[in-house]
């Protein structure tokens, strides 16, 4: 147990005292007027060429801006974030419930709108780009670094942001706003389910820029320990071994995330690895020491992380080898 809370606390950027100090300085929910529906789209409609979003009209349009400009974390930055938000929903992003806050609407929305006029058409078309393209490259970024930004370590989580937007040339989003508002604060709202899912609607078309559909089927990190122990545990059984019935919830945990890898993103799957690798790591080492799962650096760095389950199970291994 202490090294699984060492390693947690050593790992997991997400120490709850600073997530809920950080969520409250840069983390907003969206604002949209309570007296109209919120204008959803279907993911199979959303960002296809020609497709409008007709229930967001402009009175709507400048409701959410009037309602989300005075939200930004930087006042700096409060037309770019106000106008980001304005695009986003006009796109079809988010569901009208995950952080949404109906309010109500703004009298002066027209007003405070008409003010910022000659800066929203200078920031409208690098605005919109955000808008389409940020919630899918956060998605990528969860489903593969382990969050979509953690504060505590910017640089690992801004690069990778970074790097899909050059890639998808769209780098005159990058310096539209500082990186905790531009990866984490407008856009949160916007989920991860709906962007994954609209990523893997046009894979063989040119609705989403090619680097993000070509990674749209890219295992978290850790899923290379989860297949590695599959790889044992298929040997383990093939040969009479056993060790509990974790083997076959093991099996089903290697299924489950290449099905959905969104869903057993690095935080969810950690704790499969961390329990499993040591078992699968005795194993090959009673049994199939010269195997190339021997050499396996991800298998042997989790299971080096819990070296006395990695002891008890060759134990219990050699025991099961001597009795056949």
């Amino acid at each position: 147990m202490s090294y699984l809370f060492i390693s947690k606390l050593r790992n997991n950027p997400r120490n709850p005292a600073k997530k809920a100090k950080k969520d409250a300085q840069w983390k907003r929910h969206l604002k949209v007027p309570a007296d109209r529906k919120f204008p959803a789209v279907d993911s199979s409609m959303l960002g296809k060429p020609g497709h409008t979003n007709s229930a967001c009209d402009d009175d709507y349009y400048m409701q959410v801006y009037a309602l989300n400009k005075p939200l930004c974390p930087d006042p700096a930055y409060a037309v770019e974030f106000a106008l980001i938000r304005a695009e986003a929903v006009k796109l079809g992003w988010g569901d009208g419930s995950y952080e949404t806050d109906y309010v109500e609407p703004d009298p002066d929305a027209k007003r405070i709108y008409d003010s910022d006029v000659d800066k929203i058409k200078a920031q409208t078309s690098a605005a919109s780009k955000a808008a389409w393209l940020i919630p899918m490259v956060s998605e990528y970024v969860l489903r593969t670094v382990g969050n979509h930004y953690v504060f505590e370590n910017e640089e690992a989580y801004k690069n990778p942001h970074i790097m899909m937007l050059k890639a998808s040339k769209a780098s005159d989003v990058i310096g539209l706003m500082s990186s905790g508002l531009l990866y984490y604060s407008v856009l949160h709202w916007a989920g991860y389910r709906k962007p994954y899912d609209v990523v893997g609607l046009h894979l063989d078309d040119a609705v989403v820029p090619k680097p993000l559909a070509t990674r749209h089927s890219h295992l978290p990190p850790t899923a290379a320990v989860i297949s590695l122990v599959d790889r044992a545990g298929k040997h383990m059984m093939a040969n009479g071994f056993t060790y509990d019935r974790q083997l076959q919830i093991q099996r089903r945990n290697e299924a489950m995330v290449r099905k959905d890898p969104l869903k057993y993103h690095p935080y969810s799957i950690k704790k499969m690895a961390l329990r499993m690798a040591p078992i699968a790591r005795a194993f090959v080492a009673v049994v199939m020491p010269n195997s190339p799962l021997m050499r396996a650096a991800p298998l042997r760095k989790v299971a080096d992380k819990r070296r006395i389950a990695f002891e008890e199970a060759k134990r219990e291994f050699r025991t099961q080898l001597m009795v056949q």
